[in-house]
C-alpha cells in the first residue's frame, strides 16, 4: 500500500467517505444532468449523461461490496 492510499482500504472511514460521495454524486448527475431538460432534448448529452450516472453506480456497488466484505 502507498502513503496515498494508506489507511484507505476497504473497511476504514476514508473508504465510507468515497463510498457516501460516490452516492452522492450519482444523485446529482440523475437530477441536475440526466432529467435536465436541455440534456433531455439531445439524445447524444443524454446517453453520456446516462452513462456518467451509470458509471458512478457501478463504482458505488464496486466499493460497497469491497467496504462490507472489509468490515465483517
Amino acid at each position: 500500500m502507498n502513503t496515498r492510499t494508506e489507511g484507505a482500504a476497504p473497511g476504514t472511514f476514508a473508504c465510507h467517505e468515497a463510498l457516501h460521495m460516490a452516492s452522492v454524486l450519482v444523485g446529482i448527475v440523475e437530477v441536475e444532468l440526466v432529467d435536465h431538460a436541455s440534456i433531455q432534448d439531445n439524445p447524444e448529452w443524454l446517453k453520456l449523461a446516462e452513462d456518467a450516472r451509470d458509471s458512478l453506480t457501478a463504482l458505488y456497488q464496486k466499493i460497497g461490496v469491497a467496504h462490507g466484505e472489509a468490515s465483517r
